[in-house]
């Protein structure tokens, strides 16, 4: 499945036999100014941010079938929010609640949906891609010297307002 706006990765999803869902009301922002998609494919799944709770489920029912129950959406309150969705998760297993984030990431394929786990002590885990499946998925996964990765699992902490200011390298709080 590729979750984008408008970007023409979608064509080449369904060309792949893979279905594409464009978010209608995702902002572009590396345009000026930012701007909903033109949502002009009518061979793609057409959906609403609102509705991306489906999609981070699916993403962590890959990672661990049946394990975590997504809850409702909480908000992210910086311009993050225009790339970024954030969702209760409780493990089915201990009951303990995290925050699960969905984040538009740059990859060698393109721009994909990462999603990503936080507890209480703002331990983040990197889940997969909720746009990406198969082949593909397993190389980026194993892919652990991404710096992409690790640098939005180091950022997800303030993005999600729970650190307020930022270590230097090397430096304790």
């Amino acid at each position: 499945v590729l979750v984008s706006e408008e970007s023409s990765t979608m064509c080449e999803s369904v060309m792949m036999g893979k279905p594409a869902i464009s978010v209608s009301n995702w902002l572009i922002p590396d345009v000026t100014p930012s701007r909903y998609p033109a949502d002009d494919y009518d061979f793609v799944i057409k959906t609403k941010k609102e509705r991306l709770t489906d999609c981070v489920q699916r993403v962590l029912d890959d990672y661990e079938a049946n394990q975590w129950s997504v809850l409702a959406g909480k908000r992210i309150n910086n311009p993050h929010s225009l790339t970024a969705a954030c969702y209760e998760a409780r493990s089915r297993n201990t009951g303990e609640l995290y925050d699960a984030v969905i984040i538009r990431i740059e990859t060698f394929y393109g721009p994909v949906a990462a999603v990503y786990l936080c507890d209480d002590e703002n331990n983040v885990t990197f889940v997969g891609f909720s746009t990406l499946h198969g082949r593909i998925e397993k190389i980026l996964k194993s892919n652990s010297y991404d710096r992409r990765i690790g640098y939005w699992s180091k950022k997800i902490p303030y993005i999600l307002g729970k650190q307020s200011d930022l270590k230097k390298e090397g430096q304790e709080k």
